[in-house]
């Protein structure tokens, strides 16, 4: 499960947080695993007219920095700043001992 202000409400030039809670496939917690580490990708939205929705997919570009950590509760928590104002898919990527995944 994913959460906080980073997912829909960011503000160039300020750092927004992002808060992961991983499950399993039956929603039980997932102890935190330190060899596994997650990052996140800021992809542009492609502009659409008003008679289609907007097109996900497009570059990834915009974010200053980003890092995470667990936290004590067994969350991840990604903190980035972007550099750009617009509409954004955030895409978090996980990596477990040397294999990323989105």
């Amino acid at each position: 499960r994913a959460g906080g202000d980073g997912l829909r409400a960011a503000v160039a030039g300020q750092e927004a947080l992002v808060t992961l809670r991983c499950r399993d496939a039956y929603g039980n917690a997932v102890d935190a695993e330190p060899r596994t580490r997650f990052w996140l990708e800021l992809r542009l939205c492609r502009p659409s007219d008003a008679a289609e929705p907007r097109r996900p997919g497009g570059e990834a570009r915009g974010l200053q920095s980003c890092a995470g950590s667990w936290a004590a509760d067994g969350a991840y928590e990604l903190r980035y700043v972007t550099t750009l104002a617009g509409t954004f898919d955030v895409v978090v990527w996980c990596e477990h001992e040397g294999e990323a995944a989105e």
